[in-house]
């Protein structure tokens, strides 16, 4: 009774209050039950019970994996991910959009929160030294700046050491977003105590809106960025960060929406983007606006050839109406002719882009390999 009128904050606060009194006790006693058969009941189709936006993986031991969930914080597995356990119960805010790996320790992971895509926000970015049994905020990502970093998009490393994050600060909840400009694009180079936002005010629109980007190298950086259903395009710098410059040869000016972005990780001078399409109809784009390569670090684009369009997304594309939400491109890093990409399904070719074929159904109904909708 009379819950509408308690303030949000104050109901978050003493949830967190309350998992932190009870939760040994919880632990303790489950530790002594012993399972015996479990068949799963549910719940079925919850869209915001851990959808999974970030993975890693240890790379001097593959076994030990991290991932970060959307509503449900950080888990880890030490046996090849068939076990995992989750590791900051215990932490606010719990909504992980994005993790990376220190490209000269791994055993250090940064974790950012917040979605970004939906109405799932956070708040600082998290660091682990010991990949991931116990984490603390960065202190540089809250408090006075924690608007800088309310929802942590991509994160990113280059060879020096250097960490870097896209945000957005949009705050939305029951209906009503509360939003600012001081989202961009962040480095920090003293191992995430401090950062300083490299993205400029020259990228006249959506700086503050990142889609994606990759770091070439301390000074040549991709940064892909535009607001939902307001393009900008993919910007580049060559001086990290001091200057940056639209690029526009081979790709299109309009009737686009969010850009995602990969490199190819045999050949770093190859970089890809799905770009989706503000153009739902099955005669005209599908959500789709074009498959596009580059093979001298995003200085110049080519399309390739498209990818058809599917049965099981309503005869559109393989993003559907959801390119904005979902959209996720990745290269074999075993054999480049390998690419794929996700959506409501996924698709993939085997000749670099020359042709594509459909890898997996979100419903049976459609064919096999069944796996749920929205990939991200």
């Amino acid at each position: 009774t009379g819950l509408k009128n308690i303030d949000p904050s104050l109901m978050r606060s003493n949830a967190v209050k309350f998992t932190k009194e009870n939760i040994p006790d919880y632990n303790e006693l489950n530790d002594n039950i012993t399972p015996t058969s479990w068949v799963t009941k549910g719940p079925n189709g919850v869209m915001f019970g851990g959808r999974v936006r970030s993975l890693v993986i240890n790379p001097a031991n593959s076994n030990l994996k991290l991932c970060g969930s959307v509503s449900g914080g950080i888990w880890k597995s030490t046996s090849t991910g068939i076990v995992w356990n989750p590791k900051t119960d215990l932490q606010d805010p719990i909504s992980i959009g994005s993790m990376i790996i220190d490209p000269l320790n791994p055993n250090i992971v940064y974790a950012g929160t917040g979605e970004g895509w939906v109405d799932l926000y956070g708040g600082g970015i998290y660091k682990s030294t010991n990949f991931g049994d116990n984490w603390f905020i960065l202190p540089g990502t809250i408090g006075s700046e924690v608007s800088k970093f309310r929802n942590v998009k991509k994160m990113g490393s280059d060879y020096t050491g250097a960490i870097y994050a896209a945000t957005e600060d949009n705050r939305y909840m029951d209906g009503v977003y509360n939003y600012s400009y001081d989202g961009g694009l962040y480095r920090s180079n003293d191992q995430g105590n401090t950062w300083t936002k490299i993205s400029s005010s020259n990228i006249t629109l959506n700086h503050y809106n990142p889609n994606d980007f990759i770091v070439i190298s301390p000074s040549e950086i991709i940064y892909a960025v535009g607001a939902y259903f307001y393009q900008q395009g993919i910007y580049k710098t060559y001086d990290g960060g001091v200057n940056w410059y639209l690029i526009t040869s081979g790709l299109p000016s309009s009737g686009y929406d969010r850009i995602a972005l990969t490199s190819d990780p045999s050949n770093d001078s190859i970089v890809y983007a799905a770009i989706s399409s503000t153009d739902y109809s099955s005669g005209g784009d599908a959500g789709l606006k074009g498959i596009y390569k580059s093979t001298d670090y995003g200085d110049n684009w080519t399309a390739l050839n498209r990818p058809p369009n599917l049965v099981s997304c309503g005869g559109r594309s393989y993003l559907s109406f959801q390119g904005w939400y979902d959209n996720v491109i990745a290269v074999d890093p075993f054999n480049s002719q390998n690419i794929y990409l996700g959506g409501v399904d996924m698709v993939k070719s085997t000749n670099g882009g020359t042709s594509w074929f459909q890898l997996t159904y979100w419903d049976q109904y459609y064919g096999f390999p069944v796996v749920h909708a929205d990939k991200y």
